[in-house]
C-alpha cells in the first residue's frame, strides 16, 4: 500500500512538471519575432489609431509570467519610449494605441518572476519597425457660403433738346451674380499627420472632366484654407458638381466628396 501511494504521488509530480510546474531559471526564449497588423472595424475598415501585437512563439513559454510590450515613437518631436502594462501570461498579444503615418519600432519582453523577492527576469524578443497606414479623410465637409451681388447702377443724364421727346426704357433682365467661397482648415481633417494634399474640382458630372481645379498641399494648424469663385467663371449647371479628393502620404486617395453648385 505505502509502495502504491509513492508511486501515485510520484506520477502526480511528474504530471504536474509536464503541465505547468517550470524550474526556476530554466531558460526561455523567442522563437519569432512579434507581428503587426492594423485593428478592424466591424465594417472591415482600419481603425487609424489601433493595432495588434501577436507575441510570437515562445520556447519554454510555461515558463513565463507576464509579458510587457515596449516600443519607441519617432517623429518630428523627437523618440518617445513607451512600455505597456502588463499582459497575462496566456495571452497571445495585445491591442496598443498609436499614431497613424508615425514609425515605432516595437519589442516584446517576456518576464519570469523570482516569487518572493521582487526580482524579474526578462527575455526580449527580436525588434521590428512598423508605421500604420492610413489615408486621411474629413470629418465633417468644407464650408461652402453663396453670396449674390447687387448689379453696379449707372446714372444717366437726361438728355437736353430744343424739343420736348419721350422715350421707352427698358431694363435688361441679366442673371444674378454670385460668388461661392469655399473654406476648411486642419480641424477638419481627421488625421492631419498623414495628409499630403487636398484637391477641389468642378467636373462634369456625366463625363467626368474638370473644368476648374484648386489644390493645397502646404497645411498649417490655425490657418484657413478658403477659395471663391463666381457664376461667371463657373456657370451653374445642373451636370456640373463640386469633387473633394484627399490624399495621404502613403499616396492613396481617399473616396471623393461631392456636391452640386
Amino acid at each position: 500500500m505505502k509502495q502504491f501511494l509513492k508511486t501515485a504521488i510520484s506520477f502526480c509530480l511528474v504530471l504536474q512538471g509536464v503541465h505547468g510546474a517550470c524550474p526556476f531559471q530554466t531558460p526561455f526564449w523567442f522563437l519569432s519575432p512579434p507581428l503587426l497588423q492594423p485593428v478592424l472595424d466591424e465594417f472591415g475598415n482600419t481603425i487609424p489609431d489601433r493595432v495588434w501585437i501577436q507575441f510570437g512563439k515562445v520556447h519554454n513559454r510555461k515558463c513565463v509570467d507576464f509579458f510587457r510590450v515596449e516600443y519607441t515613437k519617432s517623429d518630428k518631436d523627437g523618440i518617445e519610449k513607451v512600455t505597456s502594462p502588463r499582459v497575462f501570461r496566456h495571452e497571445r498579444g495585445t491591442e496598443i494605441t498609436v499614431v497613424p503615418c508615425t514609425l515605432y519600432t516595437f519589442r516584446v519582453a517576456a518576464y519570469e518572476e523570482f516569487h518572493g523577492t521582487g526580482k524579474k527576469f526578462p527575455m526580449y524578443s527580436d525588434s521590428v519597425n512598423f508605421t500604420l497606414d492610413y489615408t486621411p479623410k474629413f470629418l465633417r465637409s468644407p464650408l461652402i457660403y453663396e453670396k449674390f451681388g447687387q448689379p453696379r447702377s449707372r446714372i444717366v443724364r437726361d438728355k437736353r433738346g430744343i424739343y420736348p421727346y419721350t422715350t421707352t426704357s427698358t431694363t435688361p433682365t441679366t442673371e444674378p451674380y454670385i460668388v461661392i467661397t469655399v473654406s476648411w482648415d486642419l480641424s477638419f481633417i481627421d488625421f492631419p499627420i498623414c495628409l499630403a494634399k487636398v484637391v477641389f474640382t468642378y467636373y462634369n458630372i456625366e463625363w467626368e472632366e474638370s473644368s476648374f481645379t484648386k489644390e493645397y498641399a502646404d497645411f498649417k494648424f490655425g490657418r484657413t484654407n478658403a477659395f471663391a469663385v463666381s457664376n461667371k467663371d463657373l456657370p451653374c449647371d445642373p451636370e456640373f458638381g463640386f469633387q473633394t479628393k484627399v490624399y495621404g502620404v502613403n499616396g492613396k486617395q481617399e473616396e471623393k466628396t461631392n456636391s452640386k453648385l
